[in-house]
């Protein structure tokens, strides 16, 4: 069996859902401990992981419902979060959430640039259709996709 066919038969849209699953869950973790460790310091730092927990599990969530927009915000915020990883790395020196954190998101992105997960942005979408049966939306005929 071919690496490409192998490539092919990877189930990369669950696995892009999981994966945001996963980093919600580590972000609503990371702010519940800053929380915690808040009232030492103060609540205001725990604005930033509780926005970042917020941010992820709304693209999860997004992603989940087939958005169209959803597989452009998560090659941006993966990308962003490889290049703030990668930073710390050659920065800071080899941490666990450094590492951690460059590994989810070079694997996001990997899957994100599966075919079936492309396809989310660059094909149509079908239209809404009421119980009447017509097409509710304004642009009837056109597509989700980038050149629509």
């Amino acid at each position: 069996m071919s690496l490409g066919s192998r490539w092919r038969r990877v189930d990369a849209e669950h696995w892009v859902h999981r994966l945001g699953m996963l980093q919600t869950t580590l972000l609503v973790l990371l702010a519940g401990w800053t929380v915690l460790s808040g009232f030492v310091v103060g609540l205001v730092a725990a604005v930033v992981p509780a926005a970042l927990a917020a941010l992820a599990g709304w693209m999860t969530a997004a992603w989940r419902r087939d958005e169209p927009w959803s597989w452009p915000a998560w090659v941006c915020a993966s990308g962003a979060g490889a290049v703030l990883s990668a930073t710390q790395l050659v920065v800071g020196g080899p941490t666990w959430a450094s590492c951690s954190g460059l590994a989810l998101a070079v694997l996001t992105l990997v899957l994100l640039a599966h075919p079936d997960s492309r396809a989310r942005w660059l094909s149509p979408s079908p239209p809404a259709v009421t119980r009447s049966g017509d097409d509710t939306r304004a642009d009837a005929g056109e597509g989700r996709g980038r050149g629509s």
